[in-house]
Parts: structure tokens; C-alpha cells; sequence
């Protein structure tokens, strides 16, 4: 040491002073570190182990301050002259003339003791380097960007400084600035950094804009950024390949993606590869965006440019994201070039979100693709698996096959309800002229030894049914027995009633009834409903009475439409029934004014001029014009 250039004094008071208010690890820079925990006692005990004859007299010091604010009131953070520094992030951050309150005093000593003895450790792994050995290793301790790195870097500038007698250059604050690229690094720090070279009289070279760059990589500043790059430019500082790429990854960290993807095809129009970590990044925040259309321009670039090396877990994100938001195209794309090809095994559950994107976008192929994947993992298929690959095939115009997939749902025991069926009957609905030919698709089937569930006779009877074509209806429902592995059921008596209360066809309807009584099909709610309303056209309404209370027996409850239907028909007759009803009407949960319906009961009851039935909605609600009202 005796050849080494004198000490600042600014360097000899920071190396004296306490770890949370040294400079800039002996540059001039206040240093804090981010501590996140408060140490437990016997953590400070322990620390206190290894303390170093001055340590142990600091702390015993401190130990007494300690004792003499027991007995004060509890105040953290009292009013001091100096300093003003407080990020309020934690009571490590806070200068040495804070007044501290007991608690605070143990963690600053804990820490105090921790930090040397850290940082000592290292200094004994390098004591002996060079000079020229410790600048190699200080540079590599910078570019660690890791939170431990930082002891290294103290290390070494104090064995530099005192050993070696180095005065701080820059080389020192390009280390000290590259420093600040871990997690716990500060773009304040650099900041305060660049002031100080300033006021030291050095200037930024390329590799120091560039360690800043590397810095804002990982804590953006947008004005940092600008002022380096116009200082770059001015000195005609070439960015380099990394420094591209730290420029890109800044912009895409503080949100400016637009901005960021313009950048990165300005890296490729000059010629640079982009590295996968930054394509991972930018795929990451656009997804996270629901930007699936530049998501996938970006894998198709990627793959374009050589880069087969993309991580399994960003194609499995990016498939569960592109089938939750329904995007078709890349969900696709991704099946076909990394399920299909046994790269990726994806959950059940964005399997089912799969089929359900096929469905919507009408591409029976992947639907049918994703439903034998999950057979081979023995999944126990449940209706809605099914009714996605007959949407596929109804949105694609091919409803034939939707019959066939039904035919393989009876096969397989998973018996098809009415619900299944009902994409199919909207097309039915709009396409009158095909309901014959699907009947004889049904036949061909059969004629090929498949079973033919009634589910699928039954959605051609409620085609015929909406297009009111009784005759039709009436044929497919005698050749169930034929066709069908079982009888007619509920759902096909409750389709032939509707016709029946739309043509007003009373008889047709209690041919119908006596044959579910035959058959032992037990009605439901809006068995009883129909067939009251069937039963209430003209003067013989008693059958319709008749009905109403025997569905109440049951516990059944008309509809709204119906239950006004009934009023009306037993006000217009005169019959006295009708008080019967309105109580029956008043407990029950329908959106009825019953106190006003009393009142148009008693001034029109008998008077049949005065109720004129009018049009029906189909038979969901029978409408009524009321006089009066």
C-alpha cells in the first residue's frame, strides 16, 4: 500500500461509515440495499458471532441506545436534520441519524453485521488477484444480475481501492451501473451514478451507454432511455447486437408494444437475429393481451428465421390462451404443428376448449382430432363432447354426419337428449326441405346394422312440427318403433301436442294421451299445459278444466300465457270456477296481477262479446285481449 495513490476523503468516509449510508460501494453513491425481512432474535444473535472486535463495541453502543428508548412511546420515524432520504420501503434504508425505535435498532445492527461479514467472505476468495485479475472478475460480478452478485462487487472494489490503490474511474462505474441490472437494482441508483461522473468530469463510453441500456432492460425508464440513445447518436455510438435487444426488452417491460414490434422489424430489416428470450417476451405480453393475431405472426416469423427452439411451456400457454379467447387460427396452428406431431400433451380441459373453438369455427377435423386425443387417455365422454362435433359438422353444412355422430353416441351409451339435438333442429328449421332426406340418412344408417337413438327421430318430428306438416310428423312418430331401439317418449308426445294445440286438433290429441297411457310415459309439466290448451277451444272446455286441476294435483303450474287462457275462456262462459282459479293463481309464482284480473273478471264475466281470443304465439303463451285494460 505504500505506492498506492491517497484515498478521497469522499472513499475514506464512505468505507467508515455504516452499509446502509455508504456511498456508492465506495464511490460517492448512497448505497442501500432492499432488505424484505426483519431478522428474528436469535438470527441477530447469531450474526452477532461473527462480529469483529469493532462490530461487537458498535453493537454494544447501540445496545444501550436501544435500552434508553425503552422507555420513551413508540414512535418509528421521528423528525431529523440532514438527510431526507426515505423511500419508506424499509427501516434499513434510513441514514444513521434517524432516531430509530427498538425494533429498528436490532434489524440496522443484524444487517450491518450480515453485510460485512458477506462481503468479507469474498475478499478472502480474491485476496492475491491482480489488479487487472480483480477488474476481470468485478466485471463478471456486475453482469450476474443477481442479488448475492453485490457482495462480489464490494469485494472487489474494496480490495481494489485498498490494496491496490485504484482511484474511481470508469471502469468502477460501469461496473457499479451494470450492477443495478438484478432484481433488486434501482434505475435511481443509476441515475445518481451518471450525476456524479458528471460532476467527476468523466464521460459516458460506448460500453457505459450500453451497461445503461442493460439496465433499463430490466427497470425501464423512458427518459433515461431517450437521454442515452440521443447521447449515442450525438457521438455517433453504434448500438450493438445485445444492445438491440436491450432497447427491445425495455420497451416491451414498460408496455409499449406497438413501439416495440416496429423496433424489432427494424432489427431484422438490418439484418440482426433476434434472440428466442426476446421473442419469448414479446409473444408473453401480447398474449397477455389477447393479441393473438400478432401472437401468431410472431411464431410464424420465428420458426421462419431458423428458431425451432421454443420452450414447451410457452406453446402450451399459448395454446390454452388462443382456445379460452377462441382464437381459431392459432389454436390451430398450434395443434397441427405440435399436438398432432406428439411434441405437446395438453390438459383435458383445453382439450374441451379446443372442441369448443372447432364447434364455433366449423372445423369438424380438429374437433374430431381432439376428441379421439383425449379417448386415448381414456377420458369418459359426456354428452357436450358429442354436441361440439355435431355443431362442427351442422356450421360446415354437413348436418348428415351430426345424425351419424348421434348413432355413435347410442352405441356408446351415451344416450342423446332433447338438448343435444338442437343445433341440428335450427338447421332443420331453416332447411324444410331436407327434413325427408335426413329421415332417409336415419334410414341408411340402419340399413348399416347402427343403432338410431329416438332423440334423432324426434328432432325430425319437431321440424315437421314447426313447419306445421302434420302428415310428416305423424309418419315419423309411427315408424319409431321401426327405426328406433326403444318407443316414443315424453319429448315426443309433448313435439305432436304442440301441432295439436297449433291445428286445434282436441282429437288427434287425446288418441295421443291414451297412447302414452299405453306406453307408460308419464307427463310433465308442460304435458298438462298443452293439453289444457288444446282442450279449452270452444264451448266443451271441460276437459281442459279437467286437465288443470289434475296437473295441480300433481303440483304442477301452468305457464303464464296458459294460466291466462284458462281465466279468460272460464269468464267468458260464465263459469264460476274462475274465482276457484284466481285463488289457485294468487299462491302461485307467476307474474299475474291477480287483484286486477279479479276485477276484469267481475265486470265481463258472462259477456262473451266482450273477450275476443286473438292470435297465438305458437302455444308457448296464449294471448288474450282484454276489454278494459
Amino acid at each position: 500500500m505504500s505506492h498506492a495513490r491517497p484515498v478521497t476523503r469522499l472513499v475514506t468516509e464512505s468505507l467508515q461509515s455504516l452499509p446502509w449510508t455508504r456511498s456508492s460501494i465506495t464511490l460517492g453513491r448512497p448505497y442501500r440495499v432492499q432488505y424484505r425481512f426483519r431478522p428474528f432474535s436469535s438470527h441477530v444473535r447469531y450474526l452477532h458471532r461473527f462480529a469483529l472486535a469493532d462490530g461487537q463495541r458498535e453493537y454494544e453502543l447501540l445496545e444501550q441506545q436501544q435500552q434508553a428508548q425503552l422507555t420513551r412511546p413508540f414512535a418509528p420515524w421521528e423528525a431529523f436534520e440532514g438527510d431526507g432520504f426515505d423511500d419508506g420501503k424499509s427501516v434499513a434504508n434510513k441514514p444513521a441519524n434517524v432516531k430509530r425505535n427498538t425494533l429498528a435498532l436490532a434489524e440496522d445492527t443484524a444487517l450491518q453485521l450480515n453485510y460485512d461479514v458477506h462481503v468479507a467472505v469474498e475478499e478472502a476468495k480474491i485476496q492475491g488477484r491482480t489488479a487487472s485479475e480483480l477488474y476481470d472478475i468485478l466485471r463478471i460480478a456486475a453482469g450476474e444480475g443477481s442479488v448475492p452478485s453485490i457482495f462480489k462487487v464490494q469485494a472487489c472494489i474494496n480490495v481494489l481501492i485498498k490494496e491496490h490503490g485504484e482511484q474511481p474511474n470508469l471502469r468502477l462505474y460501469s461496473a457499479l451501473i451494470l450492477a443495478q441490472c438484478r432484481a433488486d437494482g434501482s434505475v435511481a441508483v443509476v441515475e445518481r451514478l451518471l450525476d456524479e461522473m458528471s460532476r467527476d468530469g468523466f464521460e459516458l463510453d460506448i460500453g457505459a451507454c450500453h451497461d445503461v441500456l442493460k439496465v433499463l432492460s430490466v427497470h425501464p425508464d423512458y427518459l433515461l432511455r431517450s437521454k442515452i440513445l440521443l447521447y449515442m447518436r450525438n457521438r455517433w455510438f453504434q448500438l450493438s447486437y445485445s444492445g438491440w435487444h436491450d432497447v427491445a426488452a425495455s420497451l416491451i417491460r414498460e408496455g409499449s408494444l406497438e413501439i416495440a414490434m416496429d423496433y424489432m422489424d427494424d432489427m431484422r430489416r438490418e439484418g440482426i437475429r433476434i434472440l428466442g428470450w426476446l421473442y419469448d417476451m414479446m409473444i408473453y405480453a401480447l398474449a397477455e393481451r389477447e393479441e393473438m393475431d400478432e401472437v401468431l405472426r410472431l411464431l410464424r416469423q420465428r420458426v421462419t428465421d431458423g428458431d425451432l427452439n421454443i420452450s414447451p411451456t410457452l406453446w402450451y400457454y399459448l395454446l390454452d390462451v388462443s382456445s379460452r379467447v377462441l382464437h381459431y387460427d392459432l389454436a390451430s396452428y398450434i395443434w397441427k404443428s405440435r399436438v398432432k406431431t406428439h411434441h405437446l400433451n395438453p390438459p383435458s380441459g383445453t382439450c374441451a376448449n379446443l372442441m369448443n373453438l372447432a364447434a364455433r369455427n366449423g372445423d369438424p377435423e380438429l374437433a374430431q382430432d381432439v376428441f379421439e386425443f383425449l379417448g386415448k387417455r381414456d377420458t369418459v365422454f359426456e354428452p357436450q363432447h358429442y354436441e361440439m362435433i355435431i355443431e362442427a359438422y351442422v356450421n360446415v353444412n354437413m348436418p348428415e354426419n351430426g345424425f351419424y355422430v348421434l348413432s355413435a353416441m347410442q352405441e356408446a351409451n351415451v344416450l342423446p337428449s332433447e338438448g343435444t339435438t338442437r343445433r341440428l333442429l335450427v338447421w332443420l328449421r331453416a332447411h324444410p326441405e331436407r327434413t325427408q332426406h335426413m329421415y332417409n340418412v336415419l334410414c341408411d344408417i340402419k340399413e348399416k346394422g347402427g343403432p338410431i337413438p329416438v332423440a334423432a327421430m324426434n328432432v325430425l318430428i319437431e321440424a315437421a312440427v314447426h313447419h306445421r306438416k302434420l302428415d310428416q310428423a305423424i309418419d315419423l312418430y309411427k315408424a319409431i318403433p321401426e327405426m328406433c331401439m326403444g318407443s316414443a317418449n315424453l319429448a315426443t308426445f309433448n313435439a305432436l301436442l304442440k301441432l295439436c294445440r297449433q291445428l286445434q286438433r282436441k282429437d288427434l290429441a287425446l288418441t295421443l294421451a291414451s297412447e302414452m297411457v299405453a306406453l307408460r310415459v308419464m307427463p310433465d309439466a308442460m304435458t298438462y299445459d298443452r293439453m289444457m290448451l288444446v282442450c279449452l277451444i270452444g264451448e266443451d272446455y271441460e276437459d281442459g278444466l279437467r286437465y288443470y286441476m289434475e296437473m295441480r294435483a300433481k303440483r304442477f303450474e301452468p305457464r303464464f300465457g296458459s294460466a291466462l287462457m284458462l281465466v279468460k275462456t272460464l269468464t267468458k262462459w260464465g263459469d264460476k270456477r274462475v274465482y276457484g282459479v284466481l285463488e289457485d293463481l294468487a299462491v302461485m309464482d307467476l307474474p299475474l296481477r291477480v287483484n286486477e284480473l279479479r276485477r276484469w273478471v267481475k265486470e265481463n264475466f258472462g259477456k262473451k262479446e266482450h273477450v275476443k281470443l286473438i292470435s297465438y304465439k305458437g302455444d308457448d303463451e296464449a294471448n288474450v285481449k282484454m276489454d278494459g285494460q
